[in-house]
């Protein structure tokens, strides 16, 4: 199983750093709702959506709940979704490669992923034999 979901700190690191819309009225009042309780209400201010942001080892616990095992919570774009001029990164291949690597060195740690924008999570069922 895969499933993947937004951290519950995407909002704040996006909208402090990449975006810079955190000092607009009623902005941080949002993020501020969003990090205590993961509920991201960002149509009424014209922010993204609404949406559930989990914690890592929330997405990891509901999915374990649902009777999967061997669950694994990994960052999908890394550091690499902080980059301001990503596309201009992305197009030069030694700096392509370094966001690559970035994202590589922290995909798994588990004191990384709460800073990660997104997050994806594989399991399998508890009946699956492993191949």
């Amino acid at each position: 199983m895969i499933a993947t979901a937004i951290s519950r700190f995407a909002a704040l690191l996006d909208l402090l750093v990449r975006l810079d819309r955190l000092h607009e009225p009623g902005v941080l009042a949002r993020v501020e709702e969003a990090v205590t309780t993961g509920v991201f209400l960002g149509h009424e201010h014209g922010l993204f959506t609404t949406a559930f942001f989990h914690l890592p080892t929330q997405l990891r616990d509901e999915i374990t709940a649902a009777g999967f095992q061997s669950c694994e919570v990994l960052s999908i774009e890394g550091p690499g979704f902080l980059v301001t001029d990503f596309d201009a990164r992305w197009a030069d291949p030694a700096r392509r490669d370094a966001v690559l690597r970035a994202a590589r060195l922290v995909e798994r740690e588990p004191e990384t992923l709460g800073a990660a924008s997104h997050l994806m999570a594989a399991a399998r069922a508890r009946d699956a034999v492993a191949s």
